[in-house]
């Protein structure tokens, strides 16, 4: 994560330190288009958001217009209704000093006989000029004396300009009469009564400018100036409030939410008009009808759950109108959301008529709620509005008469499909009453008395025909077959170990009280390599089993025990000699002295301890000196992994080694740890070193570091939290140079040391040491 420091925030706020937000009453962002000349309220935020005080130096002039203000809003043109410009012109006009001793009715007749009222034109708004009296409605007049009184009160202390830039730009300036301060954080509310939008280019979005000047920083005289812009929607409620449409998914509402499988949706936007239509304008129109499609997303630092899915999940979605024809599709994006606008070909749908869509390629992977949103704009007769069509996330999709887990056309009633991990039956913990109950139970509703043909319950398991087996169960026991319902073939069954309560019989169909009985002729149990060569086990009449080979017809008894439990091997290797029989009861190291015993590529050596290349001998201060050198022990065993090997005890692996060196899984314990190494500048001598001890598992780590402008933040490895416990660490500073300057540290936070010293830039060595959290703390004193 990013982190932004003090200095750049206060950069940043120094260098935008005004910021304002305009809203209606429902706290949106929007501007409405209206054939009430009441309009609506507009509210506007203006924030000190600099972290500093802000002059609003006292102006020379108390006339606000285009180059005496503090506050500017700038809308572009065509952005106002005619009806708004005559009320806002009118209260400029209306709060001009010399005015304030003449009525409300008195300061109206006298703005309306020195300029043209906007409400009266059709264009933009000319520049005042002495005309006629034209007449005016007393709406109109009405709204505009309202509009002069609110902002009369609200405005305290300030005054309003009005004024029309060459680019037909409407701009309203705020100007404070005297000097003011404008604390940190403190806002500003301005609300501007009986608003509304201009209805040429019917709905829209629009910018609207804060322009802002004649201010200072605190004690700083430097001339503070700028501009901040926002985004604001422009929405149409000329007409009726409620549109006759109905709005929802045809078949199904719900998506598979699996992370990865493609869900289709069917949109129906059908006009519930019995005997009436309803208008669009055409695509080529200045105001096209349209509809707009949008979802949310998750935003880039967490899942959320009303969210469809990722935004690149969501602007893979396929968009297309069944009726391409009447109706044109065109893409766009607003922030991390796309969004897909339809606007019409054709002049009406008429009724009981549908325009359907199809949203393709849907992939989703969390559970829940998810809307899709259906903005309709620019319908002649109605408001702009919206509808919400809930779409519902689930690993469980009912499809008709079926039911789908993981798939999203079941061809079952119950359809369970997944890349891995397909069905759990679980028995949770609380659970006590042992092994008597069941997980899975096939069960076929016969009586006592079986049908005839007999059912017999079954599980198939089938790899799209390439094969199929199946497992059926029987009066006389469970058998396996093929997965033809049509045949009582059975099948080889392969396991890596079989549990047998009963005796089991290879060779014979009712095997004796023994557990095992292999019943046959020559090789009773065999293996056999790819060669066709085989090792097996036979016992002959002599009693005695035998363990022979067999290659090309040619049979080799390699070993046998007797009834009496002596070993006879023939050819015996024993480091190089042979023995034509070794025959013993106990085969003991002992018959081995300086011999090896090969296995495969590994070797178990008796009179050999240690082989070593070195013979620089070392010394210790408790056992004296020491030659590392060959030694040669009859009653030492050396083995020779010939990859390696493992030391282990019953209940698991102690030490294990490797051409790459020796792994130790647990604790190693030893009077004394040392290294040995050539030395590195004296050829004919050796480095030796010895661990340092301490009461504590604990790692450390150093390194070097710069201060700037008296600070710094050192990133420790990002596992550093993880592998460390947060009490008993310590940090070791020390300038680096010949001039001395003094350090501090903050607690480590997230992996971060924060240091700080004397010397803005100053060099200095750190070290930080710490307790290991993956192990237990250590016993230090323990009883012999």
């Amino acid at each position: 994560m990013t982190t932004i420091e003090p200095v750049a925030q206060t950069a940043f706020r120094q260098s935008y330190p005004i910021d304002f937000h305009i809203y209606d009453d429902d706290e949106q962002a929007i501007l409405t288009i209206t054939d009430d000349p009441a309009g609506q309220n507009l509210h506007m935020d203006i924030g000190n958001a600099s972290g500093q005080t802000i002059n609003l130096l006292a102006p020379g002039d108390t006339t606000a217009g285009a180059s005496n203000y503090h506050f500017a809003l700038r809308f572009r043109p065509g952005t106002l209704a005619l009806s708004f410009q005559t009320y806002a012109s009118y209260t400029a006009f209306a709060l001009q000093e010399e005015q304030q001793n003449a009525s409300s009715v008195q300061t109206f007749q006298s703005f309306v006989a020195a300029t043209p009222s906007p409400a009266m034109a059709t264009d933009s708004v000319p520049a005042p000029q002495p005309v006629q009296s034209p007449t005016m409605s007393s709406a109109v007049q009405a709204f505009a004396m309202d509009t002069a009184s609110t902002l009369q009160d609200t405005l305290k202390g300030w005054n309003l300009g009005y004024g029309q830039e060459e680019d037909g730009s409407i701009v309203l300036y705020f100007l404070s009469t005297q000097a003011r301060t404008f604390a940190p954080n403190a806002v500003m509310t301005i609300t501007l009564p009986h608003i509304s939008a201009n209805g040429e280019g019917g709905a829209r979005g629009t910018r609207v400018e804060l322009l802002y000047q004649q201010m200072t920083f605190g004690d700083d005289t430097t001339p503070l100036s700028g501009r901040r812009q926002i985004y604001i929607s422009i929405v149409n409620q000329r007409g009726q409030k409620q549109i006759p449409l109905h709005v929802g998914f045809v078949g199904f509402d719900s998506v598979l939410n699996d992370g990865h499988t493609p869900n289709t949706l069917t949109l129906w936007i059908t006009n519930i008009l019995q005997d009436g239509v309803i208008a669009l304008n055409q695509v080529d129109s200045s105001v096209p009808s349209r509809f707009i499609f949008s979802f949310d997303v998750d935003d880039a630092h967490k899942d959320r759950g009303w969210s469809l899915g990722t935004p690149d999940q969501v602007g893979a979605i396929i968009v297309k109108p069944v009726d391409g024809a009447n109706w044109s599709l065109t893409a766009s994006k607003q922030g991390q959301s796309p969004e897909w606008i339809l606007t019409s070909k054709q002049t009406t749908l008429a009724a009981d008529e549908s325009l359907k869509v199809t949203f393709a390629n849907i992939i989703t992977g969390t559970s829940g709620q998810a809307n899709l949103y259906v903005r309709y704009e620019n319908i002649p007769g109605y408001w702009d509005g919206q509808f919400v069509v809930v779409i519902e996330k689930t690993p469980l999709l009912y499809r008709g008469d079926n039911v789908g887990i993981g798939i999203t056309n079941p061809t079952a009633t119950l359809t369970v499909s997944a890349s891995t991990n397909h069905l759990q039956l679980r028995r949770e913990a609380t659970e006590k009453t042992g092994d008597k109950i069941l997980f899975l139970e096939l069960f076929q509703n016969d009586s006592a008395s079986p049908t005839v043909p007999e059912v017999h319950p079954a599980i198939r398991f089938n790899h799209n025909n390439r094969y199929w087996q199946r497992i059926e169960g029987r009066s006389d026991g469970i058998h396996f077959k093929t997965g033809d319902t049509n045949s009582d073939s059975y099948i080889d069954t392969f396991a890596g170990s079989g549990h047998f309560s009963g005796n089991v019989g290879i060779g014979t169909t009712n095997p004796p009280v023994t557990a095992l009985e292999v019943k046959g002729g020559d090789f009773q149990i065999a293996i056999t390599n790819a060669q066709d060569h085989r090792w097996g086990f036979v016992n002959w009449t002599d009693d005695k089993l035998y363990f022979q080979y067999r290659a090309g017809g040619t049979l080799t008894n390699a070993m046998w025990l007797d009834n009496r439990g002596v070993l006879t091997a023939t050819g015996v290797a024993v480091n190089g000699l042979t023995a034509s029989t070794l025959t013993t009861s106990t085969l003991t190291t002992s018959t081995l002295t300086t011999s090896s015993l090969g296995l495969g590529g590994n070797v178990i050596q008796q009179g050999v301890n240690w082989t070593g290349e070195s013979q620089t001998p070392y010394s210790s201060p408790t056992s004296g000196t020491h030659d590392i050198a060959p030694l040669v022990q009859p009653n030492a065993i050396r083995i020779v992994g010939a990859a390696g090997g493992v030391l282990a005890v019953n209940t698991g692996d102690v030490m294990a080694w490797a051409s790459y060196g020796v792994v130790v899984k647990g604790n190693l314990w030893a009077r004394n740890k040392y290294f040995l190494i050539d030395h590195p500048t004296k050829p004919d001598h050796s480095l030796i070193h010895a661990c340092l001890e301490g009461p504590e598992s604990a790692v450390y780590y150093r390194g070097e570091a710069r201060l700037e402008h008296g600070r710094a933040a050192i990133h420790l490895p990002e596992y550093f939290e993880a592998l460390t416990r947060q009490e008993g660490r310590t940090v070791i500073l020390t300038p680096k140079g010949r001039e001395p300057f003094l350090l501090s540290y903050e607690e480590i936070v997230d992996g971060v040391l924060r240091v700080y010293g004397t010397c803005s830039y100053g060099t200095f060595s750190w070290e930080v040491k710490a307790v290991r959290a993956d192990v237990e703390r250590l016993q230090v004193e323990e009883k012999k």
